[in-house]
């Protein structure tokens, strides 16, 4: 009798994946009520990407049973396989097919492996405002992340994380990469990362602008950010100046206008108006938990 004669149709890949995601998108896992909302999404998204790879496994596990090994094919029927369908060739020419998406998986695995440790559990301060205008200096000054400084855009490519410590309480910090005066669709995969930073994580955003505009950006372009994000993210803003050692007094006062007479000003390079910062934003997270 034929060994191939009772293996089932084999599906296209975009029908494997269609009813992979279609099962998936009704999994609800039983979560606890008092779960914090970044940790109920992750649990979620966690219980549906299982349910993907379980399916997939199992759907290409039954294709490979169904067929018959080669070696335990009758030579009549072993040879006329290769004859066919060039087993050997067949072999590794779906393994070198497979290297491009194995150089993808490489390239996620590397990318993904940095993305920082954070917490949902703990209080989180994000950092946000143009390039350059100090949110760097500050998270190095206040914590224990050492991200890079440099006078050029974009200098911070990814999201990187610290801690400190305020009446024996650790809070985390995140340093995010600059933002730029744009719509949403328009922002690139380095915008983004602050943008996911402000919507997911942040208990408190501290928002810099900087008035003296050596950061290569004029303070009203950095004010319209500052206006659009407000808007954007129901979440406690401390607006910061930063820079006001090397800024006019009117430029100063312009900021204040815009993002309120209650701002921190600061100096962050030198340590100026952090400690104002940090009680701030330690009476914040007092009383969002009271």
């Amino acid at each position: 009798m034929n060994p191939f004669m009772r293996i089932k149709p084999i599906q296209d890949a975009n029908k494997f994946i269609d009813m992979a995601f279609r099962r998936a998108s009704k999994v609800e896992p039983s979560l606890p009520q008092k779960l914090p909302p970044l940790l109920k999404a992750k649990r979620r998204e966690e219980a549906r990407v299982r349910k993907v790879a379980q399916f997939l496994h199992d759907r290409f596990n039954n294709i490979v049973k169904q067929f018959p090994k080669i070696n335990d094919l009758h030579p009549f029927y072993r040879d006329l396989t290769d004859v066919l369908v060039g087993v050997d060739e067949r072999i590794a020419s779906f393994v070198k097919k497979l290297n491009e998406r194995l150089i993808f998986l490489e390239e996620a695995r590397s990318k993904l492996r940095k993305l920082p440790s954070i917490d949902p559990d703990m209080p989180t301060i994000v950092v946000a405002g143009p390039p350059n205008v100090g949110k760097s200096t500050l998270v190095r000054v206040v914590s224990t992340a050492k991200p890079e400084i440099a006078t050029y855009p974009f200098t911070t490519k990814m999201l990187i994380l610290g801690h400190f410590k305020a009446d024996s309480k650790t809070y985390q910090i995140l340093d995010t990469p600059g933002l730029l005066d744009r719509p949403l669709s328009e922002r690139n995969q380095i915008e983004l990362q602050a943008i996911m930073a402000l919507r997911h994580v942040a208990n408190i955003i501290v928002f810099m602008v900087d008035p003296s505009e050596t950061c290569g950006y004029s303070l009203d372009m950095q004010l319209s950010i500052y206006e659009d994000i407000k808007k954007s993210f129901n979440v406690p803003i401390i607006p910061t100046i930063n820079k006001v050692d090397i800024s006019l007094p009117e430029m100063i006062e312009k900021a204040k206008r815009v993002v309120g007479d209650d701002a921190i000003e600061m100096a962050a390079i030198k340590g100026v108006g952090v400690s104002d910062l940090i009680e701030k934003f330690r009476s914040f997270l007092e009383r969002e938990s009271s």
